[in-house]
Order: structure tokens, then C-alpha cells, then sequence
């Protein structure tokens, strides 16, 4: 399972050939990192493992900025979920604070927490966003492994520092990477731009694409609403994978989407002269 010090020493070879800053830091204090690709005005970001038990994706995003060849500025946020990432990889062992572990404990009434999708306050992240709080179809009001909205938008330091990096950078394209179903996510609501662009990513990914139903509190649902941009999810691994993702499982992953941060370059010079910021 792809966790902390996973990512950190693959920092270390990216760093060799790509701009890396930590940007921020997670509720227990591990770093975030922000690999910078690319030296274009107009820019995408990429982030991933937002959910603990999707460790899958931060390990595939940094292996895709190997290959990233074009000039549009990139900023891949591989992990943005690394306290939950370590409790899904390593349990309660991750946690030095006695009071936090026990807490933990009591919200997942077991020690495995290889289905664990929240931070390390119990909130899923990814219905944390200030888009339809609270709306979402299992949302919940308390803390658990996934589905705990928080107490408000942006109460916890990861969702918070999304929302800064966008709203300083300005992205006109955004994928938000998870795991599972092999489909692209677009749209929010009723607004639905950029649908050409959308397909044209499913099909370079030959994913299904579908529109977002009953889905509030995402990263992508906030950037489509404060956004002119095209916000995209992106569920990667067949639909029915277990937990963790198998070595076999993650192989197709890498080579579905092979390239596609060059690809989705492309896509973003198709849009770019249509927004105003």
C-alpha cells in the first residue's frame, strides 16, 4: 500500500527535475506536497488520495509526472489526505496521540481501518467543500469513516488548503483523483460546460462518463461552482477492486492513464481562451 513515506521518497526523485514546495501541512502535521511542472500562465491541477484507502492514486500521479513533456503549468497534489492515508495503510500505529487513537477507535469500533476514507478527525474530506453542504447523498452529521461533512465548509486543513491553492492559481482545468469505477465524473448541478472536453478525456481514458446526480461537497462540485474552468473526477480501477488496490489492478490504472497529463495540456489550450480570469 502506496502511504507517507512512500510519497516522500519518490519527492525525493522528483525533485531532481520538478519544482516541489510543501504547501501546507495535514491536521497532524505531515507535509503536503505540490510537485510544479510546466511553466504556462494558465495551469491544471491534478490531486489525489483526498480519501485514505486511495493511497492508490498519489502513487500513480507521481509516477505520471515523469513523463509530462508539454509547456502548461501543472500542479500535481499527489496526497492530500496523508494523515488518513497512514491510518489506512498502518492503522493506529500511525497515530502518536493517545486521545486522537482512542477517538479513532471509537469511530471505526475496529483497529482495521483498510476502508477508512476520512482525515484524521473523521471527516471525509472530499464533502467538506462549500457547494451544496451538507445535500450530498450520505452525508452525515457525525464523525465516521467517510461521509461526515464537518462541522462547517472548510474546517479541516486539507480542504482548506485546496481551496487556497485554487483560489490563488486560478486553474481552468482540475482532476480530482480517486478510486473506484473506471468512469470521469463533470458537471455540478445543472451546469454542465465544457462536455466536449469532458468526453474528450473519458474517451483518452476510455472511461464512462457520467454526470454528477446527488453529489454535493466535492472539491469538483465547489470549483464548478465558483469556477468557469472544467472540474473534473476522475474514479480510477475497475468498479468492484478490493481494498487495497492489487499490483495487477494498479498496472491497468498506470497504463489507462499513461499520458494524460500531456493529454488533458491539450484539452486545457482548447479552453483557455474562452476564461475571463
Amino acid at each position: 500500500m502506496f502511504d507517507y513515506f512512500d510519497l516522500k521518497n519518490k519527492i525525493k526523485e522528483i525533485e531532481k527535475f520538478a519544482d516541489v514546495k510543501i504547501i501546507g501541512q495535514s491536521l497532524l502535521k505531515r507535509n503536503i506536497y505540490a510537485i510544479n511542472l510546466g511553466k504556462g500562465e494558465r495551469k491544471i491541477l491534478f490531486h489525489g488520495a483526498i480519501h485514505a484507502r486511495e493511497g492508490i492514486t498519489a502513487r500513480l500521479l507521481v509516477e505520471l509526472a515523469f513523463d509530462y513533456t508539454k509547456d502548461v503549468g501543472i500542479t500535481i497534489i499527489p496526497m492530500v489526505n496523508p494523515d488518513g492515508v497512514d491510518l489506512c495503510s498502518l492503522g493506529l500505529d500511525s497515530i502518536e496521540d493517545k486521545e486522537r487513537r482512542d477517538f479513532l477507535f471509537a469511530v471505526n469500533k475496529s483497529s482495521d481501518f483498510t476502508l477508512w476514507k476520512a482525515n484524521a478527525s473523521a471527516v471525509d474530506l472530499n464533502v467538506n467543500f462549500d457547494a451544496g453542504f451538507g445535500k450530498g447523498v450520505g452525508n452525515l452529521t457525525s464523525p465516521a469513516s467517510s461521509g461526515y461533512i464537518g462541522k462547517y465548509p472548510f474546517s479541516e486543513p486539507e480542504s482548506k488548503l485546496l481551496k487556497e491553492i485554487t483560489d490563488r492559481e486560478k486553474y481552468i482545468l482540475t482532476l480530482s483523483y480517486h478510486a473506484r469505477g473506471e468512469v470521469v465524473y463533470y458537471g455540478y448541478e445543472n451546469i454542465r460546460r465544457y462536455e466536449k472536453q469532458a468526453r474528450e478525456i473519458a474517451k483518452f481514458l476510455n472511461y464512462d462518463i457520467l454526470s454528477s446526480e446527488g453529489s454535493h461537497g466535492g472539491y469538483k462540485d465547489w470549483y464548478t461552482l465558483n469556477y468557469t474552468g472544467l472540474g473534473l473526477t476522475v474514479e480510477v480501477g475497475e468498479d468492484g477492486a478490493n481494498f487495497p488496490i492489487s499490483e495487477n489492478v494498479y498496472e491497468k490504472i498506470l497504463k489507462d492513464n499513461k499520458n494524460i497529463i500531456n493529454f488533458s495540456a491539450d484539452i486545457a489550450d482548447e479552453i483557455s481562451n474562452k476564461i475571463s480570469y
